[in-house]
């Protein structure tokens, strides 16, 4: 066998190695930027009701002497029912979770990517080390999807 023909596996192991380093890197940044996101939608729907749930407490235990004109029992009813709408929207969608669900994906395409650029660093990457990463990745699998919106956004801040 020629020299070249042993080489080639070699290159061609290389260059998958290096295919699945930028993905998982791809899929890394995705997953941490789609994390960040269900953060804040935790936090916008879930501050404003905290406040809305005070401010009606505070509101029912203030007038529990007094006869309330209907003026402002109609206000403090809808804030009651706007409380109560988005307390159980963000028990329902659970942002905080997917949050958290999201940010552990991540850490574990880091985690495969410095696997990646350690089998990298040898002169030769081998099957062993390949079949290890694979592994890793289908682990992973397709539980982990990205919602469209995150990677057109990561595909239009990767272009800029």
């Amino acid at each position: 066998m020629s020299e070249n023909a042993e080489l080639e596996p070699g290159r061609r192991r290389r260059k998958l190695a290096q295919k699945w380093l930028d993905k998982a890197k791809q899929y890394r940044n995705l997953h941490y930027l789609h994390a960040v996101r269900l953060q804040h939608l935790h936090y916008w729907l879930g501050i404003p009701s905290v406040i809305l749930s005070a401010a009606v407490g505070t509101a029912v235990f203030a007038s529990l002497d007094k006869e309330v004109s209907i003026a402002v029992r109609i206000p403090v009813g809808l804030m009651s029912i706007a409380a109560a709408v988005m307390s159980s929207l963000t028990t329902f969608v659970r942002f905080a979770e997917r949050a958290d669900d999201a940010r552990r994906v991540a850490n574990d395409y880091e985690s495969i990517a410095r696997d990646i650029d350690s089998l990298l660093t040898c002169d030769v990457v081998d099957d062993a080390g390949l079949q290890r990463v694979q592994a890793r990745l289908d682990d992973i699998g397709l539980g982990a999807i990205i919602p469209h919106s995150v990677t057109q956004s990561f595909d239009q801040e990767t272009e800029s």
